[in-house]
């Protein structure tokens, strides 16, 4: 075989499934990993007007007889021209593919802290279903995990938006990430409490060890750095019962951590590994647990505080305007989230430079879209500043879910929220990292001072909100979360600036039902909640000025 063809049969061969392995997460229609396209092209081989991994998918079967033997793709995936479609064009159309997904040669703000697992582009991970002598399933735990964990999106399944957790990092990162799962079970050599101290260090070693015979390591291994970028160990959720040490809080709460050893396996390192009981009755929590600690190992810090009083871990955002993963683990990532992750480019954030201006903003989960404010534009992402953001109660805030039970997040209108943040990056104890997450030294206990991220808004509720609940359509720095922090990180310092909200505007091609208005609603506030065409392509206009001006 030529060295180009061998190439070619690679590039192919990276999209297949580990051997042995229980695959979840295939490539669908739904994920929209690629660039919208004007016209018709080659490469869009299944023909809806976009060219996606999918495509990609759909030609590797078809070259390998496993696809739609009726599939017509002379014209759409000769991409190469040469009156034939084969190994060559599969190549090519992976190479077109990567070209269109935006942002994918740019450097997320997160990759300063040098993460184990980049949220940019395709992330392929082992996840490994285990049970132990003592801790059993009573079904097949990997295929169980498998479907309820990491299947395809289904937005009529009744735990949407939790429903998969690569569904969730798609709508989330709107198409930029593709998550593959490989899931696998393992039945552990000791005893459950043998694997308690340490991180459960022992059990992700002892994975890697039994592994490293039976799979390609480096398959997992995107940036191909010789670390395998991440794992997900999900154990069974009677070991929730276990607390050797009677601090109240079970020995196998989920957590991530980094792996700063220097063994390795095969060739390849262990980068970083999660570890997440699996709670039967609530599929939705265990799926948001699994992404609330994968976005750990792509870098994100928890942004909830401590009390201090009981020890235990506290929302730091309030309110339904307070809602974000990394908080109190409910809902869609916040527009900062998505900035130091990459999702939301240079090319989507409008930039107060001074004056007055005003800006148009979109919902922030219809399309990435934010203003930002930035105290000192030097430090770019990794400084202090504002954002301004417009969520709605759509896509991965459709839902919340209380002990496996449905519930609304918030109105489906939702509206707007302006985050305080502060990215600086210091020198921790292992590496670089955020110099105000909760772990820093430079952390304030009280939860008062200077924090990685905290909400402005009053009372947790959205701007400009309903009339007499908190109505507010001008905010400046009487609010003092609207403020800048002072050199012993209290908020004191004068913005001098002042952001007016206007009301929501509907689409202009937005045309109402004259048998739907909003009498037949029950008003304004009733059709923004309940009427879809109004809220999609919706927008407020945020105008900052100068106080006084």
């Amino acid at each position: 075989m030529s060295k180009l063809l061998a190439g070619a049969a690679a590039a192919a061969l990276l999209f297949q499934p580990a051997a042995n392995a229980v695959h979840g997460g295939e490539a669908t229609g739904s994920i929209a990993a690629a660039a919208d396209i004007s016209q018709y092209e080659k490469g869009d081989v299944n023909c809806d007007g976009q060219i996606k991994i999918s495509d990609l998918v759909l030609l590797q079967k078809w070259l390998i007889g496993a696809g739609d033997s009726e599939l017509n793709v002379s014209e759409t995936a000769d991409i190469c021209e040469d009156g034939r479609v084969d190994i060559f064009d599969l190549t090519a159309l992976r190479r077109l593919l990567l070209s269109k997904i935006k942002g994918l040669d740019k450097k997320a703000p997160v990759s300063e802290l040098a993460p184990a697992m980049s949220g940019m582009g395709r992330s392929r991970i082992p996840v490994f279903a285990v049970e132990f002598p003592d801790y059993c399933e009573d079904t097949d735990f990997a295929e169980q995990v498998k479907q309820n964990c990491f299947g395809a999106e289904d937005k009529d399944e009744s735990f949407y938006p939790l429903e998969s957790v690569p569904a969730y990092f798609d709508r989330a990162s709107y198409g930029k990430m593709y998550l593959e799962c490989d899931v696998m079970s393992y039945r552990a050599k000791e005893p459950a409490e043998t694997y308690v101290k340490n991180n459960s260090l022992g059990l992700a070693e002892e994975i890697m060890s039994e592994y490293a015979e039976k799979l390609d390591l480096s398959a997992y291994d995107a940036n191909r750095d010789d670390i395998l970028d991440s794992m997900v160990i999900i154990v069974p959720e009677k070991l929730l019962e276990m607390d050797n040490n009677g601090d109240k809080i079970p020995d196998w709460w989920p957590f991530s951590a980094k792996y700063y050893g220097s063994d390795t396996y095969d060739g390849v390192k262990l980068g970083s590994y999660c570890v997440i009981p699996y709670w039967r009755h609530d599929r939705a929590g265990t799926n948001s647990k699994i992404a609330h600690e994968l976005c750990h190992a792509m870098g994100l810090t928890d942004y909830y505080g401590t009390n201090q009083e009981t020890g235990s871990d506290i929302g730091s955002m309030s309110g339904s305007a307070g809602s974000e993963l990394m908080d109190e683990g409910s809902g869609d990532l916040s527009a900062f989230s998505k900035l130091m992750l990459g999702w939301i480019t240079e090319e989507d954030i409008q930039f107060y430079t001074g004056g007055e201006q005003s800006f148009t903003l979109n919902s922030s989960q219809q399309k990435p879209s934010c203003i930002l404010i930035p105290r000192d534009s030097e430090k770019g992402l990794l400084g202090e500043y504002f954002v301004i953001e417009f969520i709605t109660g759509e896509g991965n805030n459709s839902a919340c879910f209380i002990n496996g039970l449905r519930s609304t997040l918030f109105s489906k209108s939702g509206g707007v929220r302006i985050l305080h943040c502060n990215a600086e990056i210091s020198d921790g104890v292992f590496g670089k990292d955020y110099k105000y997450g909760i772990n820093s030294p430079d952390y304030d206990k009280t939860d008062e001072k200077q924090r990685v991220v905290r909400l402005v808004n009053d009372s947790g509720m959205f701007y400009p909100g309903v009339r007499g609940l908190n109505y507010r359509d001008v905010i400046d720095s009487a609010n003092e979360e609207f403020r800048w922090y002072d050199e012993e990180g209290g908020l004191t310092v004068d913005t001098g600036l002042k952001v007016k909200i206007s009301e929501l505007r509907p689409n202009p091609n937005y045309e109402p039902d004259p048998f739907s208005g909003a009498d037949a609603w029950g008003g304004d506030e009733r059709r923004l909640a309940n009427d879809p065409d109004y809220l999609s392509g919706a927008t407020y206009t945020i105008t900052i000025s100068q106080v006084g001006s």
